[in-house]
């Protein structure tokens, strides 16, 4: 039972980050679910879910390092919000996350390179941020 407890905040990291915050009613970026984090509303929202589940991660890191993966969420929502400015100064639009399966919107407000690279960076970071927690935290 134990074995199979350890797969839930892989679960709850993975389908947060990838099926929820990144999918859509279409292959089109625009209509993904993480362009509600611009409105503050839907923001409050999901950095509740992201902050209790960050707390229940810390609380439960003792008890097993997979437990981290609690935190994720609330590093993926800081990471975008904390880029969008960016992409709104340059762009005058919201970052746009895309793989190569989605059709990406084209021409003047299309997708640019910056996107690509500042996305993967933001869907990788908070990914791997659970384990550089678990390696920073070790020692103490």
């Amino acid at each position: 039972m134990e074995k199979i407890l350890i797969f839930i905040p892989l679960a709850i990291t993975f389908g947060y980050i990838f099926f929820y915050m990144l999918w859509g009613k279409e292959p089109n970026p625009k209509t993904f679910r993480y362009n509600r984090l611009f409105k503050n509303d839907t923001l409050i929202k999901h950095l509740v879910f992201a902050i209790c589940f960050f707390i229940l991660g810390m609380f439960r890191l003792k008890s097993h390092p997979a437990e981290a993966y609690y935190t994720a969420p609330l590093v993926f929502i800081l990471l975008i919000k904390l880029s969008n400015p960016l992409f709104r100064n340059l762009y005058n639009r919201n970052i746009i996350i895309a793989t190569r399966w989605d059709r990406p919107p084209k021409g003047k407000n299309g997708i640019k390179v910056l996107d690509r690279i500042i996305g993967a960076l933001i869907v990788i970071f908070s990914l791997i941020s659970p384990i550089i927690l678990n390696i920073l935290l070790q020692d103490i």
